[in-house]
């Protein structure tokens, strides 16, 4: 509770001398924070959260955050901004208390708060503050885990049909929840039993978006023909995406340019996700490694990466390892001063209306 606190205050406190400090390219007169922590998908989460999904690109955004934003607005005086942003903090303490609860299981107290300040610190954590739906999974996953290692399956399915609702990732837990059940029977069949069936409410949640799509649109699958207008498919063949786009960005054709700079963060955010995964062989629950792997090939296979340094957050698991990696201890100085460093960053271009991820 301490950390995030600190985190939160520490956030709010830098938007505000962000925003003000560039002068020259913002009028201090006309600085709304509010806008400028709900901007590009935030945008649309609101929209939904106020009218409902208008346009065809909308249907990409799964429903449960703005149903929670449009079920809240009424305690903020229909103000949908303050809202989703409210929605947003009260989900991030609720996903790391349950970080906390799921990575105590394993690991001991001083290893889980380091795990916790790296997960805090990381580049891209501010997306847990803004209008974004990041909290909101992350919370449903990290108790859909922490449930099914306490064998209470019930919670567990049920924690991941949420999940399903938030994102289309959230179907992965599916699959991870029964590889855990098995897991824990040691994959003998004759140890399974019918609460195996509490793991098939995983895809509740993914089902209903697809009735609502069927019932208003004729097409139950049209978010993923919404995907489309976001420039991703899912039939793109992994390996392809990385080692032919965004091995491009090494031709230097739009060095010095915004283009560069973005391709350069997905590149390294994608090879820094492999690195660390890898690292986390044989160190990490391997329920938490298929969680992670098919986050990535899941991300890849979409054919843009466009906001994979976002997805590095919802392969929270990969967090637990950080303790243990940096167990020197200059190391993890240089490693925690550069998160904080490249947060502030890119925090003050996501301020300023430039894309991050």
């Amino acid at each position: 509770m301490g950390l995030f606190i600190v985190w939160r205050c520490s956030l709010l406190l830098f938007s505000f001398f962000a925003l003000y400090l560039l002068g020259g390219f913002l009028n201090p007169q006309k600085v709304n924070f509010l806008a400028a922590l709900s901007s590009w998908d935030g945008g649309h989460f609101i929209s939904i959260a106020q009218n409902g999904y208008q346009a065809p690109e909308q249907y990409a955004f799964f429903p449960l955050y703005p149903l929670l934003i449009r079920a809240f607005a009424p305690f903020f005086l229909e103000n949908f901004k303050l809202t989703a942003l409210f929605v947003s903090s009260f989900f991030s303490l609720l996903a790391i208390i349950f970080f906390q609860k799921l990575a105590k299981v394993d690991y001991k107290n001083g290893d889980v708060q380091k795990s916790i300040i790296f997960l805090l610190a990381s580049p891209v954590a501010f997306f847990l503050a803004a209008a974004y739906s990041e909290s909101l999974f992350i919370f449903l996953a990290c108790a859909s885990f922490y449930f099914s290692r306490s064998q209470k399956w019930g919670r567990a399915g049920v924690f991941a049909s949420f999940a399903s609702a938030a994102k289309p990732f959230g179907i992965l837990l599916f699959i991870v929840l029964v590889f855990e059940y098995l897991k824990q029977k040691n994959f003998e069949v004759r140890k399974i039993g019918l609460n195996i069936l509490l793991v098939f409410i995983a895809p509740l949640g993914l089902l209903f978006y697809m009735a609502f799509l069927k019932f208003k649109l004729g097409n139950a699958f049209f978010f993923i023909v919404s995907e489309s207008n976001w420039q991703r498919q899912f039939i793109a063949f992994a390996p392809k995406v990385f080692f032919e786009k965004y091995l491009s960005v090494f031709s230097f054709e739009n060095l010095g340019t915004r283009f560069f700079a973005q391709g350069a963060l997905e590149l390294f955010s994608v090879i820094f996700f492999i690195l660390v995964l890898i690292y986390s062989l044989g160190r990490l629950r391997s329920t938490y490694l298929l969680y992670c792997f098919l986050l990535l090939v899941t991300a890849l296979s979409t054919g843009v990466l466009t906001s994979f340094p976002r997805f590095f957050l919802l392969a929270f698991p990969l967090f637990f390892t950080f303790p243990d990696f940096c167990q020197n201890r200059l190391f993890e100085r240089f490693l925690l001063y550069n998160f904080v460093l490249f947060q502030g960053l890119f925090l003050t271009l996501f301020l300023t209306g430039i894309w991050v991820a």
